[in-house]
């Protein structure tokens, strides 16, 4: 992919036609490194992939599932998010995941796509920092998002 095109820029279609979703491939390798246990929990949007008329139907609840469960000193949820630019979180994400967040520890496993940096997240720390982050909105949905 050309570098200047990010995942932003191209359609839901052509973001998840043939392709794989390399932030998961990254945190399965850094799961693997670390010797965690792990088993792919949530949609997989690239395969397998729910037909739109179910999927607008679920509740965000049910959309957002954690991508994986993960098993290192304790069970937890894991999502993998990849970026460029700026690591961020989407406001209807944060508000979803709070609530996976009380059945189960959740964490991000972050990759940036710019500097191959990769980090663990608890979420606990994204919610007891929320309201120090920057915010801005998606020009296509104008949806708010929060600048990590």
């Amino acid at each position: 992919m050309n570098d200047s095109i990010t995942d932003a820029d191209l359609t839901f279609h052509e973001r998840n036609t043939n392709r794989q979703n390399e932030a998961e491939i990254y945190a399965e390798k850094w799961f693997e490194k670390h010797k965690y246990k792990y088993t792919k929990y949530g949609f997989d949007e690239k395969n397998n992939k729910v037909g739109k008329d179910i999927w607008f139907e679920l509740p965000e609840f049910v959309r957002s599932t954690p991508d994986y469960i993960v098993l290192g000193k304790y069970v937890v949820f894991c999502e993998a998010k990849g970026y460029r630019k700026e690591k961020k979180i989407k406001e209807s994400d944060f508000i979803v995941y709070k609530e996976w967040h009380k059945i189960l520890p959740l964490f991000i496993y972050f990759r940036n796509f710019d500097t191959n940096e990769e980090e663990i997240v608890a979420f606990v720390d994204i919610i007891n920092n929320i309201g120090n982050y920057e915010y801005s909105f998606y020009p296509d949905n104008n949806k708010k998002y929060y600048i990590l």
